[in-house]
């Protein structure tokens, strides 16, 4: 239905959104059941459809925001291949556009978190890479973002939680590093900050917290905490201190 739509009319925009977003929920259907080759070739087309309305209208921040995260999702799938040049080069792509998002607007709370979620997932990669001082780095912007999202709102558990984990991720690399009196360090920040979560409010029992919108301000966005889990490490060295 929507690609008769969209061939009827390729000039309606919401038509080829509507368009983009079928593409993307097959692709998630097949990643889900493992079939990788599918799923890149359908993210494919959603990326095909949101590059050709971000051009179209530069100002559009949700087009640019709906490419950066189709980048991601190829990113996601080609990390899973195994393919980490590939998967970087995307997640370099989806970072630039997140970037000029969250500096064009620094009080937008969900473009700042989709910045950090694109410097911790090229930081998943470097992990993966060996390349432990480039994970360092990439995931010491993600801690910035958290740090700053957190000290703005300190009742959001899931800027605390997201800030927690930044915390254990930089633990990781430091003890693979050999920088154990750093990763205790961050360790010791990370419990401190998972110590009061616990003794407030227990976690979503979802497993998955709900983001709320920074311009209406009602709960449209619910962000797996699973999608923070760190990848399996490429080595012994790094994936002795691996934790899931």
């Amino acid at each position: 239905m929507a690609q008769r739509l969209t061939a009827g009319d390729p000039s309606n925009t919401q038509w080829q959104r509507d368009l983009s977003v079928s593409y993307g929920m097959l692709g998630d259907v097949a990643r889900a059941q493992g079939q990788l080759e599918e799923a890149a070739r359908t993210y494919g087309d959603t990326l095909a459809i949101f590059k050709k309305l971000a051009a179209g209208d530069p100002s559009n921040t949700q087009w640019q925001r709906d490419l950066s995260v189709s980048y991601n999702k190829l990113g996601d799938v080609a990390r899973a291949q195994g393919q980490l040049e590939e998967a970087a080069r995307t997640y370099r792509e989806a970072l630039a556009i997140a970037k000029k998002l969250a500096d064009s607007d620094p009080s937008n709370t969900q473009w700042q978190r989709d910045l950090s979620v694109s410097y911790n997932k090229l930081g998943d990669v470097a992990v993966a890479q060996g390349n432990l001082e480039e994970a360092a780095r990439t995931y010491g912007d993600t801690l910035a973002i958290f740090k700053k999202l957190a000290a703005g709102d300190p009742s959001n558990t899931q800027w605390q939680s997201d800030l927690s984990v930044s915390y254990n991720k930089l633990g990781d690399v430091a003890v693979a590093q050999g920088k154990l009196e750093e990763a205790a360090r961050a360790y010791g920040e990370a419990l401190a900050i998972a110590k009061k979560l616990t003794a407030g409010d227990p976690p979503t029992p979802s497993g998955s917290a709900t983001c709320r919108c920074p311009t209406t301000g009602s709960a449209t966005w619910r962000w797996p905490r699973a999608s923070w889990r760190r990848p399996p490490a490429p080595t012994a060295r790094v994936s002795r201190f691996a934790r899931s």
